[in-house]
């Protein structure tokens, strides 16, 4: 009986816990730009066998486009690529890109890997900041699995007048 109760309290704080992973990547930390973030409905996807990228437009007053990229490097390499374009100069600049597998026995995806960038203005005087880009390999994932990019894309512009944050996903490939 005892280890029943173990069991289950564990499986409820495994799942409290995978909970707010989930929203810590959807939403980041508890920026008010990144509570507010949209899905965007405006997209275009390409896949091939090893790689899918999707490209979300906005209708915004800040961002213009985000693009997010998920290619199989094979051997249990993931390559990832994303990129965000402004219309005007921004104060700041933030990405959080998810890597999430799909659970075949749960039948749900789980977040296997997360990371958040930042850009600020201040950091680069010399520029206008109206675009920003990462790309960057995740090793060691599981050979055989289907995996997606989950990406969280916010701005704000220089005055702090206006910000934006929209959300886009790609489709699934599997990782040889």
């Amino acid at each position: 009986m005892k280890k029943r109760v173990k069991t289950c309290l564990v499986s409820v704080l495994a799942a409290g816990v995978i909970t707010a992973s989930q929203v810590m990547c959807t939403y980041g930390a508890s920026a008010p730009m990144e509570q507010n973030a949209q899905t965007m409905e405006r997209t275009q996807e390409h896949c091939s066998p090893h790689e899918a990228r999707v490209t979300g437009t906005t209708r915004g007053r800040v961002i213009s486009s985000a693009d997010l990229v998920i290619t199989d490097r094979r051997g249990g390499k993931v390559g990832v690529y994303a990129e965000l374009l402004c219309h005007e100069p921004m104060n700041e600049i933030r990405i959080w890109i998810c890597l999430e597998q799909w659970d075949p026995w749960e039948e749900e995806w789980i977040i296997v890997d997360e990371k958040q960038f930042e850009w600020l203005q201040q950091d680069y005087p010399d520029t206008n900041l109206t675009m920003a880009t990462v790309s960057y390999i995740i090793p060691d994932q599981q050979r055989g699995r289907d995996y997606r990019l989950r990406g969280v894309f916010g701005a704000n512009n220089e005055d702090g007048s206006l910000n934006e944050a929209w959300t886009i996903r790609t489709k699934e490939i599997l990782v040889e």
